[in-house]
């Protein structure tokens, strides 16, 4: 009932916001008051804590051990996560604790359900000895932190 109604809502706002060119300048009050009403419902809809629903990332795993690596070899590695929450996940950052160390994840909401791929590659260069570098992941999850840590033995380079 609730949709039918948002959806209702959202027409009339296109509606009015073509029929004025996209303008709110020339919008009455009604027409202003109707979609500030629209926007106030869908953000309403979106809020976890009024909606009880969360999305929430979990991890097929959180560490990955490279062994013994060359200096100068870049690396990678693939973490599997899903979501296991009852609202869609949205990642809204990864970042590193070096330079050295680069995530790649997606930036599209991922569905209650769904799975998405984190890469995090290492590039060794000018590095030696055990390396350990995290990863922070920020999400609109709860909990809304989780971290994937990456090792290497870093062999000079003969």
């Amino acid at each position: 009932m609730k949709l039918n109604a948002v959806v209702f809502l959202l027409l009339i706002g296109s509606t009015l916001l073509f029929s004025c060119n996209g303008t709110k300048d020339k919008m009455s009050d009604s027409e202003k008051n109707t979609l500030a009403k629209m926007a106030e419902i869908e953000a309403t809809m979106n809020d976890p804590e009024k909606t009880g629903k969360y999305s929430r990332l979990v991890l097929d795993m959180d560490e990955h051990d490279f062994g013994d690596i060359q200096e100068g070899e870049v690396v990678s590695q693939i973490f599997r996560f899903k979501n296991v929450g009852d609202a869609p996940l949205l990642i809204h950052e990864c970042s590193s604790s070096c330079g050295c160390t680069v995530p790649n994840w997606p930036k599209d909401p991922i569905p209650p359900g769904g799975v998405g791929d984190i890469e995090v590659r290492f590039d060794s260069k000018g590095k030696t000895g055990v390396q350990s570098k995290s990863v922070i992941i920020k999400t609109n999850g709860k909990p809304n932190k989780e971290a994937i840590v990456i090792r290497a033995n870093v062999v000079k380079a003969k």
